[in-house]
């Protein structure tokens, strides 16, 4: 497999997953005691991905799709039943030790901190699992603690710290040993709005300084639509689409919508200009406002933003488009994507 130049080689991934099925009835456990019956479910089939250095991916999809099946297989902690995978240029199975010095890991709802612990003190210890040297580690630890505002947290014990603070230094302890390639599973699950923030600036400046690539999976798609400029789309264990999240939307974004601010006068000008000239859109007044929707692409957006701009006292106009979420509920309603990916 051609992956010498690739952080993340994928090809034709299977997983299958063996599961009891138990028997009903009163002597049913004994039945599947003696004569067990199982099911066999296929995670993945046959998924295949490459990703270079410095690249942030997105990996979506709904429950139960295959993604963090994925993440386990490709970061070495889990067996596929067939496929190849290479991590740097490394089988992650084969090369577990030599692997797991060059990537990190965060799952949402997992600490790799110690919880009576100071936090400084779980970074000593990783300093010493990693075998960091002292004076790498402290200008590691400078730079992230700068970039996360660790600062005031460093000395208090990691069970008093709240949940934006405890992810924080979780998120530094993920990346202390500098890895070059990592996986994050819900990174910022929990938090609030500036915590969220705080760490998807983080991420990026990782990426672009050092570059980490990256796969994101997450159910909060505010991360993708800032982080991501490749998302990878898994249903049923297959890879529905790979490639731009611009072209994603582009294609499965239900409507575009243009609103403006105008008079009470200019308002009934703008319905009548809208209903002759696109009557299938949408005309709706909302106060000072008015909001033209229902717009398929965004030539018609544009269109209509130049029309509105044409009448006298309007202001304020913008175009919006559908969140990354409306998008994928769409991908998935029409059943994922029949032309080529790339």
């Amino acid at each position: 497999m051609e992956s010498d130049s690739q952080a993340i080689a994928v090809r034709n991934l299977i997983k299958t997953y063996r599961v009891e099925q138990r028997r009903e009835g009163r002597l049913g456990w004994l039945r599947s005691f003696v004569t067990p019956n199982y099911q066999y479910i296929r995670a993945l089939d046959g998924i295949s991905f490459t990703i270079p250095p410095g690249e942030v991916v997105g990996l979506l999809g709904p429950n139960g799709a295959g993604k963090s099946t994925t993440v386990k297989i490709v970061a070495g902690i889990m067996y596929p039943n067939e496929g190849e995978v290479r991590v740097l240029a490394r089988d992650p199975h084969r090369q577990r030790i030599q692997n797991a010095r060059e990537i990190g890991v965060l799952f949402g709802q997992r600490s790799q901190l110690i919880d009576e612990l100071p936090a400084i003190d779980s970074f000593q210890y990783l300093r010493a699992v990693y075998r960091i040297p002292q004076s790498e580690f402290q200008q590691r630890l400078d730079e992230l603690t700068e970039v996360l505002e660790l600062g005031p947290l460093l000395g208090q014990p990691v069970r008093t710290l709240s949940s934006g603070q405890r992810t924080r230094c979780d998120v530094a302890a993920t990346f202390l040993h500098r890895p070059r390639v990592v996986f994050l599973d819900e990174p910022t699950v929990g938090l609030d709005v500036e915590a969220k923030q705080s760490i998807r600036r983080f991420i990026a400046s990782m990426r672009d300084l050092h570059g980490v690539a990256v796969i994101l999976t997450t159910h909060d798609l505010a991360d993708i639509e800032e982080l991501c400029e490749r998302v990878i789309l898994i249903d049923k264990g297959r890879v529905v689409y790979d490639g731009s999240l611009r072209r994603l939307i582009n294609r499965f974004a239900a409507s575009k919508a243009v609103q403006v601010e105008a008079s009470a006068s200019a308002q009934q000008m703008i319905k009548q200009t809208v209903q002759t000239h696109w009557p299938d859109a949408t005309v709706e007044l909302l106060g000072s406002m008015i909001r033209v929707s229902g717009l398929a692409d965004a030539g018609g957006a544009t269109d209509v933003a130049r029309a509105l701009l044409s009448l006298s006292e309007v202001g304020n106009l913008t175009i919006t488009e559908p969140r990354v979420e409306e998008v994928i509920r769409n991908v998935f309603r029409e059943g994922g994507i029949d032309e080529p990916s790339a």
